[in-house]
């Protein structure tokens, strides 16, 4: 891909793109949406802060791009920030400590908690089955709180009532007849004819 005016930063990304085989009009994509963040920004684009990211997903918002348009802008300035500029920790030590006022740890934290009506679904491995006893050992004794006692209580006796079908067929509106009797998790042993044929 040529270029007649290329700065050494335009260059970079366009040699950077040609080493990973971004097709053409994938790379035209790219550099046009770097383009367009450096005109938003006034100066080159390599110098952008995170609020200035957020200040132009903010203005594309406002403008009312589409999804996609937005998406193929984020992988762009994906791109550029993380490949062309490399903005990754260059040392040995990819991973550092951040300390955190109590109030901020605590936001940070809250903005993973699921609002009512929502399941969670991971557990992050703490409550993993195969160390699930030592885990929550550990956590009672970090927080300094006791095991609470274990009181047997017995288990109340359910009584199987008889079940009766009131309501009627949701097809036909006739009252339903029970057929067969299954607890949970129990396999049927009869099996629902086909639509077709039920009638």
């Amino acid at each position: 891909m040529e270029e007649k005016k290329t700065t050494p930063l335009r260059q970079r990304m366009i040699e950077d793109m040609n080493i990973r085989g971004l097709c053409e009009k994938t790379q035209k994509a790219h550099i046009r949406n770097v383009k367009h963040f450096a005109s938003f920004l006034g100066r080159s684009p390599d110098t952008a802060t995170p609020e200035d990211l957020r200040s132009y997903q903010l203005k594309m918002t406002e403008e009312g791009v589409t999804a996609s348009t937005f998406n193929v802008c984020t992988i762009s300035l994906w791109f550029f920030f993380g490949v062309t500029c490399d903005y990754r920790i260059k040392s040995g030590d990819r991973q550092k400590v951040m300390r955190l006022a109590t109030p901020e740890f605590i936001r940070r934290f809250l903005i993973h908690v699921l609002p009512d009506g929502f399941h969670r679904i991971r557990h992050y491995g703490l409550l993993a089955s195969s160390a699930r006893k030592a885990n929550i050992t550990k956590i009672r004794a970090l927080l300094c709180v006791q095991q609470p006692d274990r009181v047997a209580t017995p288990e109340p006796k359910t009584e199987i009532a008889p079940l009766t079908l009131r309501e009627p067929c949701p097809s036909c509106g006739r009252p339903m007849r029970i057929v067969e009797i299954f607890r949970r998790g129990q396999i049927p042993m009869s099996r629902a004819p086909p639509r077709e044929l039920a009638a």
